[in-house]
C-alpha cells in the first residue's frame, strides 16, 4: 500500500517543477548530424529529476535511435539505458526526444535511479551509495544500433544541506 500511495505522490507532482538546481547544454556532430543535447536537473515533492534531451540543428536524412545513461560522481553508471518509448524514439523522424531520470534517496543510505517504462512501471535502473548526490554527474547519449557515444555531456550539481539558516553570501560566493 505505501508503494501506491508514493506513485500516485510522484505522478501527482510530476510536471510540477520546483526550481531548476543545475542546466548544461552542448553542441556536438554526430556523422552528419548536427545536434544540440541538454540536460537540467530540477526537484519535485519527495524527488529530484534529471532531464536529458537530445534535438536536431538542422535537416538530415539520417536517423539515430539514442539511449541514455546517467554517471555518478563516484564513477559509476546505470547498466540500464534510460530508452524512449516506441514511436518516439528516432531523431530524425522527430526534431527532439527526451527522458527523464528519477532520482530518490533510500532511507539506508545511497540515491537509487527510477525510470518509467512503456508500461508506466516505476523501474529501478541503477543505485550509486553517495551519501548526498553533489559533484559532477554525466548524462551519456549512445547510438542504440552501434553502441557508440553521441555524446557525454557533464552536469555540476550542488545542493546545500539545510541547516536551519539558509547560506550567507560572502565575498567570493556562499558560506
Amino acid at each position: 500500500m505505501k508503494w501506491i500511495a508514493f506513485i500516485i505522490m510522484v505522478l501527482a507532482a510530476g510536471g510540477t517543477s520546483y526550481g531548476i538546481l543545475s542546466y548544461a547544454s552542448m553542441e556536438t556532430e554526430y556523422g552528419d548530424m548536427q545536434l544540440l543535447v541538454e540536460t537540467m536537473w530540477y526537484k519535485v515533492p519527495a524527488m529530484d529529476v534529471i532531464e536529458a534531451q537530445v534535438s536536431l540543428k538542422g535537416e538530415t536524412d539520417n536517423l539515430l535511435y539514442p539511449a541514455f545513461y546517467l554517471r555518478y560522481p563516484d564513477g559509476e553508471q546505470t547498466k540500464i539505458a534510460n530508452i524512449p518509448a516506441e514511436g518516439q524514439d528516432c531523431l530524425g523522424e522527430m526534431d527532439s526526444i527526451s527522458v527523464k531520470f528519477w532520482i530518490w534517496c533510500w532511507d539506508f543510505g545511497g540515491w537509487s535511479v527510477f525510470v518509467f517504462t512503456e508500461d508506466n512501471v516505476f523501474e529501478r535502473i541503477g543505485r550509486t551509495k553517495l551519501d548526498y548526490p553533489v559533484g559532477e554527474w554525466a548524462v551519456i547519449v549512445v547510438d542504440r544500433e552501434t553502441d557508440a557515444v553521441v555524446a557525454e555531456l557533464p552536469l555540476h550539481v550542488e545542493i546545500y544541506k539545510p541547516t536551519g539558516e539558509p547560506p550567507k553570501y560572502v565575498s567570493g560566493g556562499l558560506d
